[in-house]
């Protein structure tokens, strides 16, 4: 857990704005995962912990907007302005993301431990087929 971060343990923020607040204030945000598309990494009703970041690096589980949904899907390829993400139990990658919509980078799941995508830890082997798996089919 990062220095003035909130425990993970407290009550979830759902909301966009809500995230948004709670990183401002506390440097992280914790979150409900709902849906299967980032199954079998992040499964319904996981609580993860959302960390600030500018410019997430492919293999990376981020949440952003889109709409007025708050998602969180893994980085498959980043742009000058936006981020290209798909769920990992998901066929098609998800429309651009401006840089703008990014919430933050998930860092750590209720339970299971640290998350950190293409920078090694838990699941960084799964990570990294799956990014072989997308640059396959790019």
């Amino acid at each position: 857990m990062t220095a003035g971060s909130a425990p993970l343990s407290e009550s979830p923020h759902d909301t966009e704005e809500q995230l948004r607040r709670a990183i401002a204030d506390h440097g992280s945000a914790r979150l409900h995962v709902q849906g299967t598309s980032m199954a079998p990494t992040l499964a319904p009703g996981d609580l993860v912990r959302v960390e600030p970041t500018r410019v997430p690096t492919p293999g990376d589980v981020v949440t952003f907007s889109l709409g007025r949904d708050v998602v969180t899907h893994r980085v498959v390829k980043v742009t000058r302005d936006s981020i290209i993400c798909r769920g990992d139990n998901r066929s098609a990658a998800d429309p651009p993301v401006p840089l703008a919509a990014l919430i933050g980078r998930v860092v750590e799941v209720a339970g299971k431990g640290p998350l950190r995508g293409g920078r090694g830890g838990l699941w960084s082997a799964s990570a990294r087929r799956f990014a072989r798996r997308v640059r396959a089919r790019l």
